[in-house]
């Protein structure tokens, strides 16, 4: 490794490779990238996989995504989305109103309006995570949902990991209708594509 000049970022000098940390990185990543106990134990060169347990035991990616894949087949049996799903703001139903629009920035990374307000009214609730549970709700067809259920697994993986599981537990519903949403968002696609042709 020396040759090979391998600085660390966290330290600036070089990295210490030991034959232990060599095989738990290596099989780690293959436990995260889906590898079953098998093919691990195989890159280990083991005869069993009796000591591979350690290597695909949960890890952070693993824990996301198992929590993304539940989320996703949970949602149509929760219901939890209780709006509607519309092409964009000239189908909305305040579509001239711009107290109506709904951004996210902090989460989306962008200030333009990602979905929109049906509900005439004051809303005191926090938005863009309040909405996807919320009969008022507008949803875009084609808006980042996707990001906004990325953000809420990983504010849920954070909560989990440093305070009380029933904080973190908060937005379960929500994470549950904007999985829905992604579900409805996909099939309304489809049929659109499926029409045009």
């Amino acid at each position: 490794m020396r040759r090979l000049e391998v600085m660390s970022e966290r330290t600036g000098n070089f990295i210490h490779i030991v034959a232990k940390r060599f095989r738990q990185t290596i099989d780690t990543r293959a436990a995260e990238e889906g590898h079953g106990e098998l093919v691990i134990a195989e890159l280990l060169d083991h005869t069993d996989t009796q000591n591979v347990g350690v290597y695909v035991s949960a890890t952070p990616a693993t824990v996301e995504r198992i929590d993304r894949a539940v989320a996703m087949h949970l949602a149509p049996l929760a219901q939890a989305f209780v709006g509607k799903v519309i092409a964009g703001p000239s189908e909305a139903s305040r579509p001239h109103d711009p107290a109506s629009l709904i951004r996210a920035p902090k989460i989306v990374g962008k200030f333009e309006a990602m979905s929109i307000c049906g509900k005439h009214g004051f809303c005191g609730f926090l938005k863009p995570l309040a909405c996807y549970t919320c009969n008022g709700f507008e949803a875009w067809l084609d808006d980042p949902h996707e990001v906004v259920l990325d953000y809420l697994i990983a504010e849920r993986e954070c909560l989990m990991a440093t305070g009380d599981s029933r904080i973190a537990s908060i937005n379960d519903r929500t994470i549950l209708a904007v999985a829905e949403l992604i579900q409805l968002c996909a099939a309304a696609r489809e049929e659109r594509s499926t029409v045009c042709d």
